[in-house]
Formats: structure tokens, C-alpha cells, sequence
């Protein structure tokens, strides 16, 4: 709840001027925000996933990006949930439905290789990116 100590922002994730705030109400993200139409203004087509319930608001959130139209890619360890059944079913429910499940560090060598030196990859880059590396082959999956 807003005003409240676990709605508070440790500084390591405290927004910029530049960042773009959502204010979330419900388990999706896309439920009663302003989201959608930012990324469509912004052309952005793949979603990356981070954050805890991992079995509740990120699966929920996940699933409607998809359901949108956006290609969605989990990152396993850097999602939680206190329910080790409930986490382990969304993962495999996302890997055989959704998306691409990967660890952090699959996820970051993927990009480093992708740059090429470069200091940022462009987003109309992306898509190569996802096909030249092969993320949306559920076989590459990593819990």
C-alpha cells in the first residue's frame, strides 16, 4: 500500500527523472495502467520479467504481455516466490506456453555477446538478437 513501509524504494531502484513510473493496482501490471500504450509508443516488442510473486504478479503480469502481443523472457533467478510448487509450476507453465525462462547470467552473456563492444544495443536490435542467439528455443530454457 502506498505510504507504507513496504512500499517504500531502496535507493539501488530508485527511479531517475528519465524512468518511466507505473503505479501498479492489481497482480498485472497491465490491469488499469498506462503501460501498453507506453510500450507501443516506444516500440518495444520483448518484455524482460524480474520481481516477486513470481507465482502471482510476475506470472500474471507475464501472461497479459503475451497476450498483448509482446515476446516475454522470465529471468528465473531473479524472481521469487514463497511457495517452491507454485514457483516451480509457473516456470514450466511459461517455458511450455509463454515464453523463455533463463538465469541472469544466460540472459547477460546473451546480450554481451550481442553488443559486440558496442555501448548500448538498439532496440530495433533486439529481435535479431533474440534469433541469433536462439532464446526462444524452450529447449535452452535454464531453471
Amino acid at each position: 500500500m502506498r505510504g507504507t513501509w513496504d512500499a517504500q524504494t531502496i535507493d539501488e531502484l530508485r527511479p531517475t527523472y528519465a524512468d518511466h513510473v507505473v503505479i501498479k493496482r492489481r497482480d498485472s501490471v497491465f490491469q488499469d495502467t498506462e503501460i501498453n500504450v507506453w510500450l507501443k509508443a516506444l516500440d518495444i516488442n520483448t518484455l524482460v520479467f524480474a520481481g516477486a510473486d513470481t507465482s502471482i504478479c510476475v506470472e500474471t503480469s507475464l501472461r497479459d504481455g503475451f497476450n498483448q502481443g509482446y515476446d516475454v523472457i522470465l529471468i528465473s533467478d531473479a524472481t521469487a516466490s514463497g511457495n517452491k510448487e507454485g514457483y516451480n509450476t509457473t516456470l514450466q507453465r511459461i517455458r511450455d506456453y509463454y515464453g523463455v525462462v533463463m538465469d541472469f547470467e544466460r540472459f547477460a552473456n546473451s546480450f554481451r555477446r550481442a553488443k559486440q563492444n558496442n555501448e548500448q544495443v538498439p532496440k530495433e536490435e533486439v529481435d535479431a538478437f533474440i534469433q541469433t542467439f536462439n532464446l526462444l528455443d524452450p529447449r535452452e530454457s535454464i531453471a
